[in-house]
């Protein structure tokens, strides 16, 4: 038995089991029969066909279909109401070490409402680009498009940003159920927004960070035979940018890169000067 919601036939609303109020009139989301809330002390909250006798399973035996659309009306009701939401994701990036996999502010998206904001359940691109699970529009313009996974997960990125990717089973009132902020994990494939370390050191400038001859490990205690061009720490673990490791710190380059930036430009003033001197 699922514990899917149901539509309320005045105001239209997607309305979960535990907020159904007896006396009001609703219908099934999927084959749009009436259906009636059942609530008692032993069993769980939930909806069922007037007729017993219907095929549809939206609330029993429910498969992959009926927990899509169950996961894109309740997304949208999150929306409509103005719930927090925020999407997480780990860093892409491809390293030499496999993917890098690090959380941090840029794996990170929390959504911003704006008066005005519309949400569109399977919203057309007017150039028949794409069609949008759920998208939140404003003044006819997108602002996020929310695909959510099924069997398969979106294979395009023919779709305007931020867009983000999630699976219909972690979009459950059971898991939610309760949380003031909703956090959902964005797996969406193909997805360039890395970490900020490894957004930094895409930068071709990253390449005339001073090289380490040699990158020490827990042998040493992490003791670098030169200090972080920055923090001037010598115990740290060194950035590796090139294929080569750097002589500056992970923290200090995913955390300031502007001034690491402005060290370096230093550094080459300083030799430059030497070398006119």
């Amino acid at each position: 038995m699922a514990t899917h919601g149901a539509i309320d036939c005045e105001t239209d609303d997607y309305v979960m089991p535990d907020r159904a109020q007896k006396g009001r009139t609703y219908k099934c989301a999927d084959c749009q029969q009436r259906v009636i809330i059942r609530k008692g002390d032993v069993r769980i909250h939930h909806f069922a066909h007037f007729n017993p006798d219907t095929k549809c399973r939206f609330y029993i035996n429910s498969g992959e279909s009926e927990n899509h659309k169950h996961a894109k009306l309740l997304l949208t009701e999150w929306l409509k109401s103005r719930k927090p939401i925020n999407f997480t994701w780990g860093c892409s990036n491809q390293t030499k070490y496999g993917t890098c996999e690090t959380y941090d502010d840029n794996t990170y998206h929390n959504i911003q409402y704006k008066d005005g904001d519309e949400v569109v359940i399977e919203y057309r691109d007017p150039d028949k680009k794409y069609i949008a699970d759920v998208a939140v529009l404003n003044s006819g313009k997108v602002r996020y498009i929310i695909e959510i996974k099924h069997s398969h997960q979106t294979l395009t990125n023919v779709r305007p940003e931020p867009w983000f990717e999630v699976d219909a089973n972690d979009i459950s009132k059971d898991l939610h159920n309760g949380e003031d902020t909703i956090c959902l994990d964005n797996c969406r494939l193909n997805d360039t927004r890395y970490c900020s370390n490894c957004s930094v050191k895409m930068e071709d400038w990253t390449l005339e960070i001073p090289l380490l001859k040699k990158k020490y490990g827990a042998e040493r205690n992490w003791a670098q035979d030169e200090a972080c061009i920055l923090c001037t720490r010598e115990r740290y673990s060194p950035e590796w940018i090139g294929n080569r490791p750097r002589q500056v710190c992970k923290l200090c380059l995913g955390n300031e890169p502007v001034k690491v930036r402005e060290v370096l430009s230093k550094i080459k003033e300083d030799k430059n000067k030497s070398i006119w001197s």
